[in-house]
Protein backbone atom coordinates (compact mmCIF):
# COMPACT_ATOMS: atom_id res chain seq x y z
CA UNK A 1 0.00 0.00 0.00
CA UNK A 2 1.45 3.37 -0.97
CA UNK A 3 1.70 6.14 1.55
CA UNK A 4 -0.52 9.20 1.25
CA UNK A 5 2.44 11.28 0.12
CA UNK A 6 3.32 8.75 -2.55
CA UNK A 7 -0.24 8.85 -3.90
CA UNK A 8 -0.12 12.62 -4.04
CA UNK A 9 3.03 12.56 -6.15
CA UNK A 10 1.89 9.76 -8.47
CA UNK A 11 -1.50 11.29 -9.18
CA UNK A 12 -0.54 14.94 -9.16
CA UNK A 13 2.70 14.89 -11.12
CA UNK A 14 1.72 12.35 -13.74
CA UNK A 15 -1.57 14.01 -14.52
CA UNK A 16 -0.38 17.60 -14.53
CA UNK A 17 1.58 19.91 -16.76
CA UNK A 18 4.65 19.53 -14.56
CA UNK A 19 5.96 16.80 -16.86
CA UNK A 20 6.62 13.11 -16.49
CA UNK A 21 10.36 13.64 -16.14
CA UNK A 22 9.83 14.96 -12.60
CA UNK A 23 8.58 11.67 -11.29
CA UNK A 24 11.00 10.47 -8.61
CA UNK A 25 13.90 10.03 -11.04
CA UNK A 26 12.33 6.85 -12.31
CA UNK A 27 14.37 5.04 -14.99
CA UNK A 28 14.13 1.80 -16.90
CA UNK A 29 16.63 0.19 -14.54
CA UNK A 30 14.37 1.02 -11.56
CA UNK A 31 11.37 -0.93 -12.82
CA UNK A 32 10.41 -3.99 -10.84
CA UNK A 33 10.24 -7.38 -12.49
CA UNK A 34 6.89 -9.14 -12.46
CA UNK A 35 5.72 -12.68 -13.06
CA UNK A 36 4.70 -11.68 -16.58
CA UNK A 37 8.06 -10.22 -17.56
CA UNK A 38 10.12 -7.03 -17.50
CA UNK A 39 7.97 -4.13 -16.34
CA UNK A 40 10.13 -1.45 -17.97
CA UNK A 41 8.86 0.55 -20.97
CA UNK A 42 11.73 -0.68 -23.13
CA UNK A 43 10.61 -4.29 -22.86
CA UNK A 44 8.60 -4.57 -26.08
CA UNK A 45 8.04 -2.00 -28.81
CA UNK A 46 6.13 -2.89 -31.94
CA UNK A 47 6.67 -1.14 -35.29
CA UNK A 48 4.73 2.04 -35.94
CA UNK A 49 1.26 1.53 -37.31
CA UNK A 50 -0.99 3.86 -39.26
CA UNK A 51 -1.47 7.20 -37.54
CA UNK A 52 -5.01 7.17 -38.90
CA UNK A 53 -6.13 4.97 -36.00
CA UNK A 54 -7.80 7.41 -33.57
CA UNK A 55 -6.73 7.14 -29.96
CA UNK A 56 -9.21 5.86 -27.41
CA UNK A 57 -10.97 8.58 -25.43
CA UNK A 58 -11.22 6.49 -22.28
CA UNK A 59 -13.18 3.34 -21.49
CA UNK A 60 -16.81 2.41 -22.03
CA UNK A 61 -18.99 4.73 -19.97
CA UNK A 62 -16.06 6.91 -18.94
CA UNK A 63 -14.82 9.03 -21.83
CA UNK A 64 -13.32 12.44 -22.45
CA UNK A 65 -15.92 15.05 -23.30
CA UNK A 66 -18.62 13.50 -21.13
CA UNK A 67 -20.40 15.52 -18.45
CA UNK A 68 -20.27 14.61 -14.78
CA UNK A 69 -23.93 13.58 -14.96
CA UNK A 70 -23.22 11.17 -17.81
CA UNK A 71 -20.34 9.55 -15.92
CA UNK A 72 -22.52 9.26 -12.82
CA UNK A 73 -25.07 7.15 -14.68
CA UNK A 74 -22.63 4.22 -14.81
CA UNK A 75 -20.00 4.93 -12.15
CA UNK A 76 -19.94 6.20 -8.58
CA UNK A 77 -18.18 9.58 -8.49
CA UNK A 78 -17.01 11.41 -5.38
CA UNK A 79 -15.52 14.89 -5.46
CA UNK A 80 -12.17 15.32 -3.75
CA UNK A 81 -9.49 17.98 -3.53
CA UNK A 82 -7.05 17.86 -6.43
CA UNK A 83 -3.92 16.07 -5.13
CA UNK A 84 -1.50 18.58 -6.61
CA UNK A 85 -3.38 21.54 -5.15
CA UNK A 86 -3.53 19.83 -1.75
CA UNK A 87 0.19 19.06 -1.82
CA UNK A 88 1.22 22.57 -2.87
CA UNK A 89 -1.03 24.18 -0.29
CA UNK A 90 -0.01 21.97 2.61
CA UNK A 91 3.68 21.40 2.06
CA UNK A 92 4.87 24.27 -0.11
CA UNK A 93 2.36 26.97 0.88
CA UNK A 94 1.91 27.63 -2.83
CA UNK A 95 -0.85 30.03 -3.85
CA UNK A 96 -3.48 28.68 -6.24
CA UNK A 97 -2.80 29.81 -9.80
CA UNK A 98 -4.90 32.48 -11.46
CA UNK A 99 -6.25 29.95 -13.98
CA UNK A 100 -7.61 27.84 -11.12
CA UNK A 101 -9.37 30.88 -9.71
CA UNK A 102 -10.87 31.97 -13.04
CA UNK A 103 -11.71 28.54 -14.54
CA UNK A 104 -13.37 26.10 -12.14
CA UNK A 105 -11.51 22.77 -12.27
CA UNK A 106 -12.80 19.87 -10.23
CA UNK A 107 -11.36 16.48 -9.31
CA UNK A 108 -13.35 13.28 -8.70
CA UNK A 109 -12.56 9.74 -7.60
CA UNK A 110 -14.37 7.11 -9.67
CA UNK A 111 -15.57 3.73 -8.39
CA UNK A 112 -17.42 0.87 -10.13
CA UNK A 113 -21.20 1.23 -10.32
CA UNK A 114 -23.36 -0.24 -13.04
CA UNK A 115 -20.17 -0.36 -15.11
CA UNK A 116 -16.87 -1.86 -14.02
CA UNK A 117 -13.31 -0.61 -14.32
CA UNK A 118 -10.92 -2.61 -16.56
CA UNK A 119 -9.35 -5.71 -15.06
CA UNK A 120 -6.48 -4.81 -12.76
CA UNK A 121 -7.43 -1.12 -12.40
CA UNK A 122 -7.65 -0.50 -8.66
CA UNK A 123 -9.10 3.00 -8.87
CA UNK A 124 -9.75 5.82 -11.33
CA UNK A 125 -10.05 9.57 -11.25
CA UNK A 126 -11.29 12.31 -13.54
CA UNK A 127 -10.61 16.02 -13.89
CA UNK A 128 -13.41 18.28 -15.02
CA UNK A 129 -13.48 21.85 -16.31
CA UNK A 130 -16.74 23.61 -17.11
CA UNK A 131 -18.54 20.32 -16.41
CA UNK A 132 -16.59 18.47 -19.13
CA UNK A 133 -14.24 15.56 -18.43
CA UNK A 134 -10.84 16.56 -19.81
CA UNK A 135 -8.61 13.95 -18.15
CA UNK A 136 -9.09 10.35 -17.01
CA UNK A 137 -6.61 8.37 -14.93
CA UNK A 138 -6.69 4.57 -14.60
CA UNK A 139 -4.48 3.45 -11.73
CA UNK A 140 -2.83 0.04 -11.37
CA UNK A 141 -1.52 -0.48 -7.85
CA UNK A 142 1.44 -2.64 -6.87
CA UNK A 143 -0.54 -5.89 -6.57
CA UNK A 144 -1.97 -5.49 -10.08
CA UNK A 145 1.40 -4.54 -11.57
CA UNK A 146 3.01 -7.62 -10.05
CA UNK A 147 0.24 -9.81 -11.46
CA UNK A 148 -0.22 -8.29 -14.92
CA UNK A 149 3.17 -6.66 -15.53
CA UNK A 150 4.15 -3.74 -17.76
CA UNK A 151 3.81 -5.86 -20.90
CA UNK A 152 0.35 -7.06 -19.95
CA UNK A 153 -0.91 -3.51 -19.46
CA UNK A 154 0.77 -1.89 -22.46
CA UNK A 155 0.48 -4.68 -25.07
CA UNK A 156 -3.12 -3.88 -26.12
CA UNK A 157 -2.17 -0.24 -26.73
CA UNK A 158 1.00 -1.18 -28.65
CA UNK A 159 -0.95 -3.65 -30.77
CA UNK A 160 -3.56 -1.04 -31.66
CA UNK A 161 -1.47 2.13 -32.00
CA UNK A 162 2.02 0.85 -32.74
CA UNK A 163 5.25 2.48 -31.60
CA UNK A 164 4.64 5.35 -29.15
CA UNK A 165 5.12 8.94 -30.21
CA UNK A 166 7.45 9.26 -27.23
CA UNK A 167 9.26 6.83 -24.93
CA UNK A 168 10.43 8.65 -21.80
CA UNK A 169 12.18 5.66 -20.26
CA UNK A 170 9.45 5.45 -17.64
CA UNK A 171 6.41 5.61 -19.90
CA UNK A 172 4.84 5.77 -23.34
CA UNK A 173 3.00 8.63 -25.01
CA UNK A 174 0.74 8.64 -28.07
CA UNK A 175 -0.91 11.76 -29.48
CA UNK A 176 -3.38 12.68 -32.19
CA UNK A 177 -5.36 15.84 -32.92
CA UNK A 178 -7.90 15.20 -30.18
CA UNK A 179 -6.23 13.08 -27.53
CA UNK A 180 -3.07 12.62 -25.50
CA UNK A 181 -2.54 9.06 -24.18
CA UNK A 182 0.13 8.40 -21.54
CA UNK A 183 1.11 5.17 -19.80
CA UNK A 184 3.54 5.81 -16.97
CA UNK A 185 5.36 3.52 -14.54
CA UNK A 186 6.86 4.39 -11.17
CA UNK A 187 8.15 0.84 -10.80
CA UNK A 188 5.53 -0.35 -8.35
CA UNK A 189 2.53 1.37 -9.96
CA UNK A 190 1.34 2.10 -13.48
CA UNK A 191 -1.14 4.75 -14.58
CA UNK A 192 -2.93 5.23 -17.91
CA UNK A 193 -3.98 8.81 -18.67
CA UNK A 194 -6.35 10.02 -21.38
CA UNK A 195 -6.31 13.81 -21.89
CA UNK A 196 -8.43 16.01 -24.16
CA UNK A 197 -5.99 18.26 -26.02
CA UNK A 198 -8.39 21.11 -26.75
CA UNK A 199 -9.87 21.43 -23.27
CA UNK A 200 -6.53 20.99 -21.55
CA UNK A 201 -4.93 23.71 -23.70
CA UNK A 202 -7.82 26.09 -23.06
CA UNK A 203 -7.44 25.97 -19.28
CA UNK A 204 -3.67 26.40 -19.03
Amino acid sequence: MRTILSKIFCTALLGSGLGLCLLIGCTKEDKAKSATGDSSPSAALSPSQSASVPLARGIKGLELGMTLEQVGQLFIVKEDEHPLKAFLSKFLKHEVSRSDKVIPKRYFLVSPGKAKLPEGVMWADIKIAQNIVYQIGLHYEEASVEKIGWDGITSPYLAKYGKPTKNTGSGYTWTDKQTHLDIVSTGSTITVYFTDNAVYSSIL
